[in-house]
């Protein structure tokens, strides 16, 4: 929401909601996207589960759990409910 709202007023405009659609249609379509997709999503479930983060991350940084948790709430729109 933040990096769509371009003149920082606080709501998405028409303008500012279509652009972010056209990002993220592009975005789906982005082989290289998918592809660091399927990195994390071990089990090929379609999901990023937290243990499936920890380790595609566990040689890269301090993976403790806090950190994890804070990546996995900013990132999780659906509330941790699959299909959201």
């Amino acid at each position: 929401m933040e990096a769509g709202d371009v003149d920082k007023d606080g709501h998405l405009d028409y303008g500012e909601f279509v652009a972010i659609s056209i990002h993220f249609k592009k975005m789906g379509n982005d082989e290289r996207l998918r592809k660091a997709f399927q990195f994390f999503d071990k089990n090929n479930s379609g999901y990023i589960e937290i243990e499936e983060l920890h380790e595609a991350l566990a040689d890269e940084v301090d993976t403790n759990n806090e950190v994890l948790n804070a990546i996995m709430h900013d990132v999780d729109t659906s509330g941790g409910e699959r299909g959201g």
